[in-house]
């Protein structure tokens, strides 16, 4: 099954829960156009971009759209519209459950569908990867554990991600190629990225400068990922 497929099939999969896209409805039927329109192209991309969970402003369609990074988090769009194109960037979540905020997803954690979502999830970033040269940027590490930890599969309850950590980790043993094209960064939310970019311009005595905001990310990453 090409990836277009494989993007459908699991939207589908989710269609009773309160995901985005929703494809049962129109604005998430349009978001997933746009999404498989998008990865056709995906030799293309450049960045993948992938956050925690859809918030309110990715459910309620702000400004008319459903999407990824709308809304409160559009401004990780604006930074990356600085370095690609927008045809360039893939935007993605770790799972596509809905809530108002990360903490929320406690309700979920013990969902079969929930857990499931975020290995899948993982399964079709590494798809997208390997059609490309593209960096992957993952956007809020609050909710991992150390790399050391995820061999003894007995983590707090409130680290809802693990489970899209321990996929993608595997993913990265399994495909070499993706271990020089990992970073890690801050939260979109109570802007935790822009915290990083901040944190970049301060060591850089008030220059940004794009290769060391991703010695940041990298050695973040070399934390919670085999690379």
């Amino acid at each position: 099954m090409n990836t277009k497929g494989k993007l459908y099939e699991f939207f589908s999969k989710y269609k009773d829960e309160e995901i985005i896209p929703k494809i049962s409805e129109p604005k998430g039927d349009n978001f997933l156009k746009e999404l498989e329109d998008k990865i056709k192209n995906a030799d293309k991309f450049r960045y993948i971009i992938v956050g925690d969970n859809p918030g309110e402003d990715e459910y309620n369609g702000k400004y008319g759209r459903q999407g990824y990074f709308i809304g409160q988090t559009s401004y990780i769009r604006n930074f990356m519209n600085k370095w690609a194109k927008e045809k360039e960037v893939f935007y993605f979540n770790k799972t596509p459950f809905y809530t108002k905020n990360t903490e929320k997803l406690k309700e979920f954690r013990k969902k079969d569908n929930f857990i499931t979502s975020q290995k899948e999830t993982a399964e079709l970033l590494v798809d997208i990867a390997l059609k490309s040269d593209a960096e992957i940027w993952i956007v809020g590490y609050y909710h991992f554990v150390e790399k050391e930890k995820l061999r003894n599969n007995s983590f707090p309850q409130d680290k809802f991600f693990t489970y899209f950590q321990i996929a993608f980790n595997d993913l990265i043993n399994k495909n070499p190629k993706l271990k020089n094209c990992i970073y890690v960064f801050r939260q979109p939310s109570r802007n935790g990225f822009a915290a990083d970019v901040f944190d970049t311009i301060v060591a850089q005595n008030g220059v940004f400068d794009l290769d060391k905001f991703k010695e940041l990310g990298r050695e973040r990453a070399q934390k919670y990922f085999d690379i």
